[in-house]
Order: C-alpha cells, then structure tokens, then sequence
C-alpha cells in the first residue's frame, strides 16, 4: 500500500515537471510590454472667481476752458495730461465655455495737470493751474473667452469719479483764487486679458469718459484780505484713458 501511494506521489511530481517544461521559461518583462501610464491632463482654467491686482496708464485729451461770469477777460485754457498709476479689484462668473460677465473697480492717483496764463491787458497777467490727483472707476464687463479661457475680449461700463482743483493768482500781485470738484462721468471701455495659468494674468485697457461739457464751478478769491466769491463757467471734453495691468486671480 506505501508503495502504491509512493509511486503515485513520483508520477504527480512527473506530470508537474513536465508541463513546466513544455511550458518554457517565464517571458521577460521589456519596456514594450510596461503599460504606458498618461500624465493627467493640466485643470482646465475658467474665469470664475475674485481677483486683485494693479495698473498704470495715461490719461489725456481733457481740454479745458474757465471763464469768469460777468467779465471780459479771456478764458484759461487748459490741456490736461499725465501718468496715473493704482490698484484694481472685481469679480467674474463664466457661463458655459466662451461667455462671460463681471463686475471690476479701479482706484488710481496720478498727476494728470496743465499750466496757462492769460493776458488781461494793461500788463495784468494771471496764472491758472488746473489739475487731477485721484480717479475711481467702476462698472460692469461683458466678455468672450478664447484660446482655451487664456484670452478674454470683453466690453466695459459704468461711472468714473474724479476731482480738479483750479487755481489761479495774479502775476506781481497778491490776488488768488481756488475751486475744487468732485465730478461723475459715465464710463464705455474695451479691454484684452491674457492668463498665464489659472491664477495670474495681464490686461490692456482702454476707457473713454464723457465730461460734462457745460456748467459753472464756484470758488473763493482772496485779494489782498478782501475775500469773495467768483463763478467761472467751464468746457470740457471727454477724457481718454489707457492702462496695463497684471492680475491675480483666487
């Protein structure tokens, strides 16, 4: 009986050896036979969400002119100019995968100023001053994206505040004068943005603001101590403004 088990245990282990060995030997893992693994595709970026950022541009095309009321001396004309430089805030909501809208304010100080002087007659001079330190904007955005949301176009529009200080003072004497406002102007602009990755981006922009081209401003003259007030009325045109700015995007 041990002698059956014995051999039939010899004829397992037999059966066992040679299918391994018509079996082979174990094929050898090569580069070809490794599963290729993909790198997972980069988040698609969108242009939802709040952003911060700042801004630098030029203003200009304000021309100016204040006339005294009541007065035949001519008027001081003024080109104003210059550099304004700030910060931005805002947010945008996209719908779908091209359509987007947003609100953006904008806080910037500048130097933005002229200088003129008039001649009255007689060897009378004055001298006028007439500048803007501060403009605020804020409005709505309508835009499309492209390039995978890596380029909006988008329209702007809303309001702008800013102010204007007028001054003027008599060449050789001692009589000045001073007016300062605080102004509204409706606001229609245009702007690019171009994002880097989903967090940062740049933008250009272009604002045009509509003056109000027919009013009076009020100030006071001090003339030797002899206080009083004096209405100049005031032309203006509309202002252009283009900026640059970076953003980044939360």
């Amino acid at each position: 009986m041990n002698r059956v088990i014995l051999l039939f245990g010899a004829l397992i282990l037999a059966a066992v050896g040679t299918e391994r060995m018509l079996a082979g030997p174990e094929p050898l893992e090569t580069k070809e036979s490794k599963a290729v693994v993909q790198p997972a595709p980069p988040p698609e970026c969108r242009w939802t969400g709040f952003y911060i950022g700042g801004h630098g541009g030029y203003a200009w095309g304000s021309d100016s002119s204040f006339l005294e009321l009541d007065e035949s001396d001519p008027p001081f004309q003024f080109e104003r100019g210059g550099f304004f430089g700030g910060g931005q805030v805002g947010y945008n909501f996209q719908f779908g995968s091209w359509f987007v809208i947003g609100v953006d304010g904008t806080f910037s100080a500048g130097d933005i100023d002229d200088h003129t002087i008039i001649d009255k007659g007689g060897g009378d001079m004055d001298r006028g001053h007439l500048a803007s330190d501060w403009i605020a904007t804020v409005g709505g955005r309508v835009g499309i994206s492209f390039c995978r949301n890596h380029l909006l176009a988008y329209a702007k529009g809303g309001a702008a505040f800013m102010d204007y200080d007028f001054n003027t003072r008599e060449i050789g004497d001692n009589g000045k004068f001073h007016a300062d406002e605080d102004e509204t102007l409706p606001l229609l602009g245009f702007g690019l943005e171009y994002a880097f990755n989903c967090h940062w981006s740049i933008r250009v922009e272009y604002n045009h603001l509509f003056a109000d081209d027919d009013k009076n401003v009020t100030g006071v003259e001090n003339d030797g101590g002899t206080v009083e007030d004096r209405t100049f009325h005031v032309n203006q045109d509309d202002w252009n403004l283009i900026s640059g700015g970076i953003n980044f995007r939360f």
